[in-house]
């Protein structure tokens, strides 16, 4: 079966809806030029992300026990922007790295988490807050790095 006519077809079909457009948009008048890449911004701004992200929890601290790892943190500061999320935080979930990828653990329905599931290395942690309705904030700084031995 072959389908070259049919295409050629189309082809017609849509040079020629596209010249009847180009005729009844007023000839004769310049086509506008299109949006400059300056009218759109690149990036998002810190209150554009906030009401977006709820923000992560802050002064994440650990400790080493033995062989388990005990974290701390402070609840992530209130969103003074208009924002699309609850400011309930439900639970938090804490995550874990060993030089790769941070890999979610466990959760905590308070600022703390004990980490018993830790071999010899090294490992950094981050934390999250879960809101209402599953909305998952912002990682906070991975900055706390353990050496379990």
């Amino acid at each position: 079966m072959v389908r070259r006519p049919c295409r050629l077809v189309w082809a017609a079909l849509v040079l020629s809806l596209l010249s009847a457009c180009a005729d009844s948009s007023g000839a004769g008048r310049s086509p506008t030029p299109p949006p400059t890449a300056s009218a759109v911004p690149s990036e998002m701004t810190a209150e554009d992300d906030l009401a977006l992200n709820p923000p992560a929890p802050v002064n994440v601290r650990a400790a080493r026990s033995g062989t388990t790892v005990k974290l701390v943190w402070d609840a992530p500061p209130p969103v003074r922007v208009p924002h699309s999320y609850s400011d309930r935080v439900v639970e938090y979930r804490v995550y874990r790295g060993d030089g790769g990828e941070l890999r979610p653990i466990g959760t905590s329905p308070v600022p703390r988490f004990t980490d018993s599931t830790v071999g010899p290395g090294t490992y950094s942690y981050a934390v999250t807050s879960i809101r209402e309705q599953n909305v998952e904030g912002t990682k906070s700084d991975p900055a706390v790095v353990i050496t379990v031995s």
